[in-house]
């Protein structure tokens, strides 16, 4: 088991080593606009930012310098086909709107803060902006160019021990409602908006009289994977099986699966399906005193081949566009067949030996739960670790048979 451990720390470390050195910047065409109107072509070491960024890396070419502005540089910076930004005097309704920070009694504050707005939507008569820092901000400007939060709250109410949301957005929209000649499914959508970003471009769209840019769905990218496990087991309760020695012995798997995740290249979560092969097998030794006149030497061979469908879910500890290091765990169901299932006893100093088929009777279908590490390099290419974290095929009370599962996988993946 040991042996097992330092092989995979050393898969591991030879993966964030590997991805380290792949490490590298995502400089794309882009465009910025300085305090004085001045613009300029070049690149930006674009990152797909989770929170919008208050400085930037941006070059006047592949070989150019790198230079780094923030607010008090410039009023606007454009990625071609990507994501726009502009640059805002905002102020900020800091009201906590999560259940624990409610809970907590967070400060209820405002706050004026010179930001970098992502447009959502320009337009002839208003305009939308996000800004997500501790928590998401929605921003419109009007025709004046005078910029206003959309406010959303959530508080505790102790008379109904319930959170009550206070959705004053749809108030501050609905002025723009009056007299369009949509009113009638402006206000239809207004009454079943939420706070996020597809209903407000929605709304927003109909107030312009334009149409939302058709978003790509959550990209599914499909790939295959293939390489050896590394088995154990460990039989506990009143049985010869459990007195045995049992070494890690070397197997196969072999499957493809897809990773669901969301439009934007640097999510923190990805959905996992995967489906899965696996052949392993488990072998025990050890004497036995018990059997007359001289005990006798025995050995349990399992031989276990698998078709597997899990559901797992990952999250990235590190990412860049092209590379990523996740970590996480996942729901397996085994589907099992056992061609070997013998304990063989042979006595000492006699001539005598018996051989027991099908000596327990195992499960057809059983659950495990499985962690998982692992990275992916260029966005084709995966290397990931598993092991097996929870699980059994026994079927016997007071018995229990726990399988010590590692994998090493290689994969390619299909789709960026």
């Amino acid at each position: 088991m040991r042996t097992l451990n330092v092989l995979l720390c050393t898969v591991v470390l030879l993966l964030m080593n590997t991805l380290t050195t792949l490490s590298q910047t995502n400089y794309l065409p882009a465009s910025i606009t300085f305090l004085n109107g001045t613009q300029q072509e070049g690149q930006v070491d674009y990152r797909e930012w989770r929170q919008n960024p208050r400085k930037i890396n941006f070059k006047d070419g592949e070989a150019g310098q790198v230079r780094q502005y923030t607010v008090a540089d410039l009023t606007s910076f454009l990625i071609i086909g990507k994501d726009s930004f502009e640059r805002a005097v905002v102020k900020k309704d800091m009201a906590p709107v999560t259940l624990q920070e409610v809970m907590d009694g967070k400060n209820d504050t405002t706050a004026i803060d010179t930001v970098f707005l992502r447009i959502l939507m320009k337009g002839p008569v208003v305009e939308l902006y996000q800004l997500v820092d501790e928590k998401p901000h929605y921003y419109t400007k009007d025709k004046q160019g005078t910029y206003e939060e959309l406010t959303y709250r959530v508080s505790y109410d102790n008379v109904s021990a319930s959170l009550q949301y206070k959705r004053t957005f749809r108030n501050q929209l609905q002025r723009f409602s009056i007299g369009h000649k949509e009113e009638k499914k402006l206000n239809s959508y207004l009454l079943r908006a939420n706070y996020q970003e597809r209903d407000l471009l929605r709304i927003v769209a109909l107030i312009n009289d334009q149409k939302v840019e058709k978003k790509k769905s959550a990209p599914i990218n499909f790939f295959v994977a293939a390489g050896p496990t590394f088995s154990n087991l460990k039989v506990s309760g009143p049985n010869e099986a459990s007195r045995l020695d049992y070494k890690s012995k070397v197997g196969f798997t072999g499957g493809l699966g897809m990773d669901i995740a969301s439009s934007r290249n640097l999510q923190d979560l990805i959905i996992r399906v995967e489906l899965f092969y696996s052949s392993l097998s488990y072998e025990g030794k050890g004497f036995v005193s018990d059997y007359l006149p001289s005990g006798a030497n025995s050995t349990y061979t399992l031989k276990q081949n698998n078709i597997t469908p899990s559901l797992s879910l990952l999250y990235n500890l590190l990412r860049k566009p092209t590379w990523k290091v996740y970590l996480g765990a996942g729901i397996d169901y085994n589907i099992s067949s056992y061609p070997e299932n013998k304990l063989v006893r042979t006595w000492v100093n006699y001539d005598k030996k018996a051989e027991l088929d099908n000596y327990f009777d195992l499960e057809k279908s059983w659950v495990s739960v499985t962690g998982r590490v692992g990275g992916i390099i260029a966005n084709r290419f995966e290397v990931c670790a598993t092991a097996n974290l929870a699980g059994g095929f026994e079927r016997f009370n007071g018995l229990s048979i726990k399988p010590y599962t590692y994998t090493c996988r290689v994969g390619y993946r299909f789709k960026k």
